[in-house]
């Protein structure tokens, strides 16, 4: 490293290439710790982006919400979902009891279109729930009948993650 720097090359004028990923997080943080800046493709991929996962994850669930129950329960817990989280820790501990001998299990999703007239779980805010439930229905017939932008539109609007992420 201290040949390089008595070279008299800028280290913006540096590149090096590696294998695989695992070296570029090996590199990065070597030259990080001799406080030199990195900008790799690691740094900016956005799939790593929690944003992200989370937006693939929801277009899943409103693609198929039978596709994925812990993906659909992530869903619901987080933070830009407007939903008691007590309410969701209700449902889970719910469906953890009925489910734990059944073959035949109860769905998250099922329970959220039995919830008007359920009352064997006594929720803080289920007309929140009856709102999510809603938006998904919403967004899966859209998602089916129009085109992805109008689609992705909806989805931004509904999913209140833009709001999250500008105040974030």
């Amino acid at each position: 490293m201290e040949k390089i720097k008595t070279l008299s090359i800028p280290l913006s004028k540096i590149a090096i290439i590696v294998r695989n990923n695992r070296e570029i997080e090996e590199w990065s943080k070597f030259l990080q710790d001799n406080s030199i800046e990195v900008e790799s493709k690691l740094k900016t991929n956005i799939i790593k982006s929690d944003y992200i996962k989370f937006i693939l994850k929801f277009l899943e669930i409103i693609d198929n919400p039978y596709a994925n129950e812990e993906s659909f329960i992530d869903i619901l817990r987080c933070e830009f979902i407007d939903v008691d989280k007590l309410d969701i820790l209700m449902i889970n501990q719910y469906l953890y009891n009925k489910n734990y001998v059944r073959k035949d299990k109860i769905r998250i999703f099922d329970l959220l279109n039995k919830l008007e007239n359920f009352e064997e779980l006594e929720l803080k805010n289920k007309q929140k729930l009856l709102d999510f439930r809603n938006n998904l229905v919403y967004l899966n017939s859209k998602l089916a009948s129009t085109n992805f932008i109008i689609f992705f539109n909806e989805f931004i609007e509904k999913s209140n993650i833009l709001n999250y992420v500008e105040k974030n």
